[in-house]
């Protein structure tokens, strides 16, 4: 039997998060360390995260960063930038590892096509797979 204990929230390591947004690229978390009484915690230092999505043929992409800065003002200067250097990683310039990943996707796809049975209703589904064999075949070639 496992030790409660293994799961129990470490009373030294707490945050306040509080949200900011601009309503137009995305959002700022604000994380306050704070002891374990609820007041602040001046020792540690505040962190700010950024997070924004960006739309793609597969639906919206998630992107998470960490945001330099000591103010909500210096963070969102610093948002813009790091976005664009997640967003570049996270683009179509596949890392050898992450090209990996993707042959394995191809590959899980083409069975999961070939182990559906695929009837009239689903032609949106055929299509789908149809495209992402394709733009993985295209990256392929790319390279």
């Amino acid at each position: 039997m496992s030790d409660q204990t293994d799961n129990a929230m470490d009373p030294n390591s707490l945050y306040r998060e509080e949200n900011f947004t601009d309503q137009k690229l995305g959002a700022i978390r604000k994380l306050i360390p704070v002891n374990s009484d609820g007041s602040d915690d001046k020792d540690r230092e505040v962190m700010f995260f950024g997070s924004a999505q960006v739309m793609t043929p597969m639906g919206a992409l998630p992107l998470n960063f960490a945001l330099e800065g000591s103010t909500i003002g210096a963070a969102a200067e610093d948002f813009a930038g790091k976005a664009a250097i997640i967003l570049h990683l996270k683009g179509p310039r596949l890392e050898p590892q992450q090209k990996i990943l993707q042959v394995r996707q191809l590959s899980q796809l083409k069975r999961l096509q070939k182990s559906l049975k695929i009837c009239a209703e689903s032609r949106l589904l055929r299509l789908w797979f149809q495209v992402k064999a394709e733009e993985w075949e295209d990256l392929d070639k790319a390279e």
